[in-house]
């Protein structure tokens, strides 16, 4: 019953009554069940748009590395020189940026800036992204290439693993004359 004419303003009163609806609770929770998969990570690495390659923690056990050094070696376009530094694309481990769950890793050798990556075990890292070009997303001293390790989560029940390995340099095991 309201009347509107050409010219004028015409106020309108209403009065709005609201409605609630108790709904019941609704709990969501869950995890990227592929992430830590091979096939996971081929997905993430088609979907990226810079050059980089993954290995999920399936496969580092697939093929028995024992830290995050061995687990590099895997990788395609990344090394460990001295048996303890990341390098990316044959540069120097200076230029290579270390990161744990995106976080830079401070190095423990005060006389280099390089990280050291044969002190983390394989048992804790979900995958290890390793990033071959420049991005302006990246940290600007991942000139070289950066190093993304994932750990796993906090496992719900308790977990006990141990290993054992041996090593001999054939120039010194069995030499007498060795200094």
């Amino acid at each position: 019953d309201v009347f509107v004419t050409t010219g004028k303003l015409t106020d309108v009163r209403a009065e709005i009554v609201s409605e609630v609806f108790e709904l019941e609770e609704l709990v969501v929770s869950g995890a990227d069940l592929l992430a830590s998969s091979d096939l996971g990570l081929l997905e993430i690495r088609a979907d990226a748009l810079n050059v980089q390659d993954s290995i999920s923690a399936e496969f580092i056990g697939k093929a028995g590395a024992s830290d995050a050094g061995g687990a590099l070696k895997l990788v395609v376009g990344a090394s460990v020189s001295d048996g303890k530094y990341a390098t990316v694309r044959g540069l120097s481990d200076r230029y290579t940026g270390i990161t744990l769950n995106g976080v830079r890793v401070p190095s423990a050798d005060p006389r280099r800036r390089a990280v050291q990556v044969d002190l983390l075990p394989t048992g804790t890292i979900e995958s290890v992204n390793v990033t071959k070009t420049f991005t302006p997303d990246l940290s600007g001293e991942f000139t070289g290439g950066g190093v993304d390790i994932l750990t796993k989560s906090v496992p719900e029940q308790e977990i006990l693993q141990y290993g054992f390995s041996i090593e001999g340099n054939s120039l010194a095991t069995g030499n007498g004359s060795f200094l």
